[in-house]
């Protein structure tokens, strides 16, 4: 079942072509005929003159012509009905027959299409409220934008400021550690002289420790009695003779006495060569 919605200007086409009547329309699309015409004046609104061509083609009756029939030797004229085609250029209707018939449902279609076009003016009164705020919006990013730009102008100053001040930082840092080297080179060349200068010659001769060159040296022996008996047993000292033990165990209490560097002349070979091998074993055993 067909509804008046699905009435189109080329159904109505259509059915003129095949020479329906407003009342076939109203049977097919289960309408009222005031209905089926408001409906073809709001389809053909911008031509009333062929508003007024299609509701006289669809009001038309067909023209009906007579048949001869015999019966019974009995002529009777019985009417035929027989249609014929539709001309190409309808002619005008009178202005009144749409009119006049119509116009409620043209008043009521006026209305209708008044109250589609207050509601699209609210629509666009909507939407052109809705882009002022969003330009407002905009204008405001803007600002920030504007703020945030001379704020970065001002950081990027600040930070080739900070980033020359670091430079002159680091290049002063290395000229003073270069001044600092060379002052540590001279400070260990100074040292260096002052050890050569207070460096003493501790001679070793005849039983006797005595020394005869540098500053003056205290030569301090004491303890060295506790040392004979372990010197005894050391294996390095198995061919040294008691008097020579006895001036050796002196000698090493001189050395971990002394508060300052000191050399050491032995005019005893053996004894010597037996001090220096003691010396790299302690060496070698004490802990770096």
């Amino acid at each position: 079942m067909k509804s008046l919605s699905n009435l189109t200007a080329k159904s109505i086409k259509l059915a003129i072509k095949k020479r329906h009547t407003l009342k076939d329309l109203c049977e097919e699309y289960q309408c009222e005929e005031k209905e089926l015409v408001s409906k073809i004046c709001g389809i053909y609104s911008r031509n009333e003159q062929e508003q007024r061509d299609i509701i006289r083609n669809l009001k038309a009756k067909p023209r009906k012509r007579t048949a001869k029939k015999v019966t019974s030797n009995i002529i009777e004229e019985i009417p035929e009905v027989v249609d014929e085609p539709l001309e190409p250029e309808l002619p005008v209707a009178t202005e009144d027959s749409c009119q006049v018939e119509s116009i409620d449902d043209l008043r009521g279609r006026e209305a209708e299409l008044s109250e589609e076009v207050m509601e699209e003016e609210k629509h666009y009164e909507s939407k052109a409220a809705e882009r002022r705020d969003c330009r407002t919006g905009l204008r405001k990013i803007e600002e920030q934008i504007s703020d945030l730009e001379a704020n970065l102008k001002i950081l990027s100053a600040n930070y080739e400021e900070v980033v020359q001040k670091i430079n002159e930082i680091t290049a002063d840092m290395n000229a003073t550690s270069d001044r600092r080297r060379k002052i540590l080179e001279q400070l260990d060349s100074v040292r260096d002289k002052i050890s050569e200068a207070e460096r003493v010659s501790v001679f070793v001769m005849n039983d006797e420790i005595k020394y005869e060159s540098g500053a003056p040296f205290d030569i301090d022996d004491s303890g060295f009695e506790f040392l004979i008996p372990v010197l005894m047993e050391d294996e390095l000292c198995l061919e040294l003779r008691g008097r020579e033990i006895r001036l050796l165990a002196r000698v090493l209490k001189v050395r971990e006495h002394a508060s300052r560097s000191f050399e050491i002349l032995f005019d005893n070979g053996d004894l010597e060569a037996v001090y220096e091998l003691m010396i790299e074993r302690d060496n070698a055993t004490t802990p770096a």
